[in-house]
């Protein structure tokens, strides 16, 4: 992978995460929050979203080498503005990240784990999620 796939993905991601985001704000707080059964593992669409909003937290956090041990919880969001504007918060920190790669550094690894474990590693796991040719 280079620089411009690698921002090609993040930018579609959040372009779907923003899509998502703006059909909960058509919902009601109730709808938002009310746990569903069967339970899928994070009671709520707000579970879920806060999930996989810790998720991309998560590598970030990895991939940067930073300490990202606090795990974001459902009840810290009140309502979809809040999360929202947690998410916006990580977009941009996503897109600084991204216009600071370089190629070197997209192909090395983290830690002590070899180059295919690094960044295009972790974007090639991401791409064959989401159906996208690998």
């Amino acid at each position: 992978m280079n620089k411009s796939e690698i921002a090609t993905l993040i930018h579609f991601n959040f372009w779907a995460n923003n899509r998502i985001l703006a059909a909960c704000e058509r919902i009601s707080a109730d709808e938002f929050t009310r746990e569903h059964t069967p339970d899928s593992g994070w009671g709520s669409v707000r579970g879920m979203l806060v999930h996989t909003l810790d998720t991309e937290y998560g590598w970030r956090m990895v991939l940067q080498a930073q300490d990202g041990d606090a795990i974001l919880q459902a009840d810290d969001f009140g309502d979809v503005a809040a999360l929202k504007h947690r998410w916006q918060l990580e977009q941009a920190a996503w897109f600084a990240y991204v216009d600071e790669l370089s190629e070197d550094h997209i192909n090395q690894g983290y830690g002590d784990d070899p180059p295919e474990r690094g960044l295009t590693r972790c974007l090639r796991m991401a791409r064959g999620r989401l159906g996208v040719a690998v």
